[in-house]
């Protein structure tokens, strides 16, 4: 089976192997990362659009709509855990945060 696989990666590609060769796990952290960075940007987006509709006070409007970077951060961990399939309680939200971004740290350094 594995020189039928073989063969047919030759026929597609035109080579026996490929230039590089990613981990899933690299592939995997790379990817909730890339979701987590979309997600707060688009929040960000959202905040700003919502801030421009209502033209009330700068007071009111930047009490009500301005999101900061540890709630938008916190918003992405939870997102991250999510789809890594845990469980993150809003209490913990911050050491949850703080132990994603040192895990996908590990896992850029390796």
């Amino acid at each position: 089976m594995s020189e039928f696989i073989e063969s047919l990666y030759v026929k597609q590609f035109g080579k026996e192997r490929p230039d590089e060769v990613h981990k899933m796990e690299d592939i995997a952290a790379a990817h909730v990362e890339k979701r987590a960075a979309r997600k707060a940007e688009n929040l960000l987006e959202k905040n700003n659009q919502a801030a421009e509709e209502e033209p009330a006070s700068t007071e009111t409007v930047s009490e009500e709509t301005s999101t900061s970077e540890a709630d938008i951060k916190t918003e992405a961990s939870e997102t991250d855990a999510s789809a890594a399939g845990t469980e993150v309680p809003e209490s913990n939200a911050a050491e949850a945060a703080a132990a994603v971004n040192s895990s996908q740290d590990q896992a850029a350094s390796e």
